[in-house]
């Protein structure tokens, strides 16, 4: 039988449950929790290293709770909009700044009143709002630009999960479609939000279909 492996990087636990595909059955589920900072009313940050570790624990329960090794896939599910930075050596900056986050809630407005809301939209198919990773990234670029000059990688958390599974820098249309910055009539990042917002194209990661291969 083929199993099949999922894995969902949440906003206070990471969990894992381990299907018989060809039964339709679990045979194992596991979660463990990790920390929220909140070092002031407007800030929800969490460490990528937590993501890893607990995910590192739940799947090792699940294996051992099975009793199996043979996994055929693994899927990624996760929190959206958290923003997390690697450097050219594909070490993360600082902490993760989640979709909780609200200090960014000015900068949405400012992409939206230099582009225009009606354009805006027609692009991004949304609104940014606070912990939108255009509107992090904007608030990083305005308070804290060393950061975004070391940054090479930006990646959304189930993202860095997938990396540090696989090795590999992607993203999938669901994910990107939610960041602020993507055409989702073109189905690549836009360049027209990219310009006015400042950001370089070169660290937002490649975009796969949802069903694709993304690392082995």
């Amino acid at each position: 039988m083929a199993l099949l492996l999922a894995i969902d990087i949440g906003t206070s636990s990471a969990k894992a449950v381990l299907f018989d595909s060809e039964a339709g059955k679990a045979l194992a589920i596991a979660g463990e929790e990790y920390p929220l900072s909140q070092p002031a009313p407007d800030r929800a940050e969490q460490n990528p290293a937590d993501w890893w570790l607990s995910t590192v624990s739940v799947v090792g329960q699940c294996l051992e709770q099975a009793g199996r090794r043979d996994i055929s896939a693994i899927g990624l599910t996760g929190q959206m909009h958290g923003t997390t930075l690697l450097d050219a050596r594909q070490q993360v900056i600082r902490p993760s700044i989640i979709w909780a986050d609200s200090r960014s809630a000015a900068a949405g407005k400012q992409i939206t009143d230099l582009l225009g809301v009606e354009r805006y939209t027609a692009i991004a198919g949304t609104l940014p709002a606070a912990g939108f990773m255009i509107s992090t990234l904007i608030w990083l670029d305005q308070n804290d630009p060393d950061v975004l000059d070391r940054t090479r990688y930006v990646l959304l958390p189930k993202d860095y999960v997938r990396f540090k599974l696989t090795g590999e820098i992607a993203t999938d249309i669901s994910d990107a479609s939610a960041t602020g910055l993507f055409d989702i009539t073109e189905r690549t990042w836009s360049k027209t939000i990219l310009n006015a917002a400042l950001l370089r194209e070169s660290i937002f990661p490649t975009v796969l279909e949802s069903t694709a291969i993304a690392g082995r």
